[in-house]
């Protein structure tokens, strides 16, 4: 659960039309950046979070991934946490509560939303090349899902590795331009 301040809020969304629609990069706090999203009429926000380790949150330990084998995964130490936010209407209150989505809402199960995700992630590399690890906690369905329209809606000129060696429920992706080396 997290809460949004209401002018936060409205920066993010400031020139939304309520059809679909993708904003900017913009910052929401303490290394985290976000993506605001407008589908169906809904708002959300796609996050992309350093590691809580990289932000003193938690002991390196905890930022670690699992691997089929049940041994550790190590991510780079630039990486991203991709999280989606629904929820994310105007309050009167001092504060928005935003609930995590559940990958399996049917919202999210489409090919339209998947695509708005993949543009955001995309951006956000292309802003960002040096960050070319991400990784998300979802169900084996989305993360299917995600992968195909990686591969479908992926920039000119990017190679998408997935990291299979991960354990569910986390999954992640590696992006390079294909002229690296």
């Amino acid at each position: 659960m997290r809460f949004i301040i209401p002018y936060i809020n409205d920066a993010l969304f400031k020139g939304a039309d309520e059809g679909n629609w993708r904003g900017r990069i913009q910052a929401v706090g303490d290394g985290r950046e976000c993506v605001p999203v407008v589908f169906n009429y809904e708002r959300y926000f796609i996050e992309f979070e350093k590691s809580s380790w990289l932000r003193g949150n938690c002991n390196f330990e905890d930022s670690l991934y699992k691997d089929h084998e049940g041994d550790y995964f190590l991510p780079k130490m630039d990486h991203r946490v991709i999280s989606i936010w629904a929820g994310v209407n105007r309050q009167m209150e001092d504060v928005k509560q935003l609930c995590a989505v559940d990958p399996n809402q049917a919202t999210l199960q489409t090919s339209e939303f998947s695509a708005l995700l993949v543009e955001a992630v995309m951006d956000y590399f292309s802003s960002y090349p040096n960050v070319d690890q991400y990784f998300f906690e979802s169900e084996p369905g989305f993360r299917q899902l995600l992968e195909r329209q990686i591969s479908l809606h992926a920039a000119p000129g990017i190679v998408v590795s997935w990291l299979n060696q991960l354990a569910a429920p986390h999954y992640g992706f590696s992006l390079k331009k294909s002229n690296d080396f």
